[in-house]
């Protein structure tokens, strides 16, 4: 069984704009409509059991909306833990902004209905990692939530997302459940080897493979330790058949892969 821990879907009415917004971000031809129906069609066929689904509000005025949609996506198309071993099933994570203003009452909604965790793109969320905001955010989400954060990006772009700055989160918050995006930074990997490895922090292989060469991936895999990688997609912008063609062509062991693949997500999310 295997667990695509990064993916993106949106409503229809909006999935078409989400993904040119993260066209023009990236400079990366899409794969994906970004559309449920088509995530689902692809995961089924890549043979993914579960595929956990992002979302993110940029602007704290969206935080319901965008928790409501989650919540209806996650009471229509329920997941039981333990079952699931046909394709295409689908679990979505909430998110929060730190701006938004009853930050206390939308955790304990979100938990209270079963909400396994937060997704943060702080650059389009547009706030530092390791701002007093960001802080008294995540103090509040403490160790209830994983929290799946988007790090990296081009050294020219802003700075809100940086390995360095995740490394001073977690040293503020330790008890804080943390999956790093995209082996750490996205584009930065230098900078999160030096600051992320061997720290108390997943990370995932999402927007990554088709970067690094095959000997860097396996190596920040072992130094940073098996037990702490995920394996992600990033759909829309990927294939998840194809990003798991790739992870599957690294040297690893069979235990290595059954850990990426599936156990680890599946401790973390409490299945």
């Amino acid at each position: 069984m295997i667990i695509d821990f990064h993916t993106h879907a949106f409503p229809d009415q909006v999935a078409g704009k989400a993904v040119r917004q993260l066209e023009n971000h990236y400079g990366i031809p899409p794969f994906g409509t970004g559309t449920l129906a088509h995530l689902h069609a692809l995961l089924k066929e890549a043979g993914v059991t579960l595929g956990v689904i992002s979302t993110a509000a940029t602007k704290p005025e969206q935080v319901r909306s965008a928790n409501d949609w989650a919540l209806r996506l996650n009471a229509e198309s329920p997941w039981q833990p333990g079952e699931g071993d046909e394709p295409g099933a689908l679990l979505a994570f909430g998110t929060l902004h730190p701006a938004y203003p009853d930050i206390p009452d939308e955790l304990a909604r979100l938990k209270e209905r079963g909400v396994r965790g937060l997704k943060f793109h702080a650059d389009f969320q547009e706030f530092y990692l390791d701002s007093p905001e960001a802080l008294e955010m995540f103090a509040a989400i403490g160790s209830d939530f994983v929290v799946l954060l988007h790090v990296g990006d081009r050294p020219e772009r802003n700075r809100y997302a940086t390995p360095v700055r995740l490394r001073r989160l977690l040293e503020a918050l330790p008890d804080l459940r943390v999956v790093a995006a995209h082996f750490g930074g996205f584009q930065m990997w230098a900078e999160a080897r030096e600051e992320l490895l061997g720290q108390d922090v997943f990370f995932d292989t999402s927007s990554s493979l088709a970067f690094l060469s095959a000997d860097e991936a396996v190596d920040l895999i072992r130094r940073h330790g098996p037990e702490r990688i995920l394996f992600g997609s990033d759909f829309p912008l990927w294939s998840p058949r194809t990003e798991l063609a790739r992870f599957c062509s690294l040297p690893l062991t069979d235990e290595e892969r059954r850990l990426i693949l599936w156990d680890n997500a599946r401790r973390l999310l409490g299945l």
